[in-house]
């Protein structure tokens, strides 16, 4: 059985400003709303194609086949070099399905993976002893804290 502490209950960490001024703009249910959607992936991820060297329509043919897709993804409505993928969700998480291993990455990595990026190298912070490359792992993102006293 997976420890209990690996349940799937994302949060997001406001800026107290920043907080305090979207409550106020937005009142608290809509603050709660915008705080659990900023956790979920996107339901209609986005790819942009190089249109100097293909095609939008030959993009979508080839990530059709790719992803094995029913049908193409659909040129975005307004910026023309961007294709629109379908989305599913939200999904039910089973960490049981990856045996309690487990990678921790960067920030930027996991914005990469929530867009549909392999996990890299430079972005792995820590791992389960004895993953090996292509298993299924749970992905868990290890958040950079600020350093008091220091600005940016």
């Amino acid at each position: 059985m997976i420890d209990a502490r690996r349940c799937f209950a994302p949060t997001v960490t406001w800026d107290p400003e920043v907080k305090a001024y979207f409550t106020h703009s937005f009142g608290q249910p809509a603050m709660e709303r915008i705080s659990q959607s900023l956790c979920r992936p996107s339901l209609k991820p986005t790819l942009r194609i190089n249109t100097l060297k293909t095609s939008t329509t030959d993009a979508a043919e080839a990530v059709r086949k790719q992803l094995k897709l029913e049908c193409a993804p659909l040129p975005h409505k307004y910026i023309h070099s961007t294709l629109v993928l379908p989305g599913t969700g939200p999904n039910t998480i089973d960490y049981d399905q990856c045996g309690g291993k487990e990678v921790v990455v960067n920030r930027y990595a996991a914005e990469a993976i929530l867009k549909g990026a392999q996990v890299y190298a430079p972005g792995l912070l820590a791992a389960t002893k004895g993953v090996l490359e292509g298993e299924l792992v749970a992905v868990t993102v290890a958040l950079e804290q600020q350093k008091p006293g220091k600005g940016g």
